[in-house]
């Protein structure tokens, strides 16, 4: 989906603008570095070398290894001479401790992001403050890392993230709980892809298309219809991502976030419906 988001950026009318994705991208860089090394591997496999390097067989180990066949060596051997219990205990020690540091990574970035987007620099750390502090705010908090900790480190997400705790912080979180509760179930069950086309809702295009119509909404297979005009107005032309834009729509539609209407004889318009719309009161 990045050829999508490169071309979505560039568009003036897109709701994430160009100024939030360089944003981002710098936050993002700049905390990657700080714990991926060049190759890829995070910093954290450092120690997980050096605990794996401690475990080491003895000599007397190595002597019984030469006297026994390959078979010995996986049923014989195994719990013994390759000491596999502290191999597992390193390896499960290493994975938590990868977690955390990426959970903590995410953590960092999405509140950068969202201390850039808060309007009143003087009362910034103190709007976030009194949200984490509060045990409604609190368990909204939590929500929305356990969305960001499904999801590897992606850009959308992370401004589409930082929106929704900008938005849910600075409204009545106390009265709006069970409604910014319900709104986050909603947000859980999408892709970052399908929330980059729904905050998109302003852009949607109409288009053509027959079928079945009961109550002014179209009940015939419109996707097609719609994801053409609209990848156009993009300028999007590969296959692969337009069938992506498809699938991200196509999700949004099964989800019933969307729905099509007609507006004359012949036009039709994709409108969110009311969950769709609850979704992007604190998207955008």
């Amino acid at each position: 989906m990045e050829k999508v988001e490169n071309k979505m950026m560039e568009n003036k009318t897109m709701i994430i603008s160009s100024n939030d994705n360089n944003l981002i991208e710098d936050i993002i860089d700049s905390i990657s570095k700080s714990f991926v090394k060049p190759n890829g591997m995070l910093s954290t496999s450092d120690y997980f070398d050096l605990k794996l390097n401690e475990i080491k067989l003895s000599d007397s180990d190595l002597a019984s290894l030469k006297e026994v066949n390959a078979k010995d060596i996986i049923f014989d051997k195994i719990l013994g001479a390759f000491k596999i219990g502290d191999i597992i205990l390193t390896v499960k020690e290493w994975n938590k401790s990868v977690h955390d540091e990426i959970a903590q990574k995410k953590r960092d970035i999405l509140l950068g992001t969202f201390l850039q987007k808060v309007d009143y620099v003087d009362n910034k750390i103190n709007i976030l403050k009194n949200y984490i502090s509060n045990i409604y705010g609190n368990i909204i908090f939590n929500k929305i890392l356990a969305i960001l900790d499904e999801h590897p480190l992606d850009k959308e997400l992370f401004i589409h993230l930082a929106n929704i705790l900008k938005n849910m912080s600075h409204e009545d979180f106390v009265h709006q709980f069970e409604r910014q509760r319900y709104a986050l179930a909603l947000i859980s069950q999408l892709t970052p892809q399908a929330l980059t086309i729904l905050s998109d809702y302003n852009n949607w295009v109409q288009f053509e298309c027959n079928g079945i119509i009961v109550d002014n909404i179209l009940k015939s297979d419109w996707l097609n219809a719609f994801v053409g005009p609209y990848c156009r107005s993009k300028e999007i032309n590969s296959i692969d991502v337009i069938e992506r834009i498809r699938n991200s729509v196509n999700e949004l539609l099964s989800k019933e976030y969307i729905q099509a209407v007609v507006i004359d004889n012949n036009k039709r318009k994709v409108i969110p419906t009311s969950m769709g719309k609850l979704i992007i009161e604190y998207l955008i």
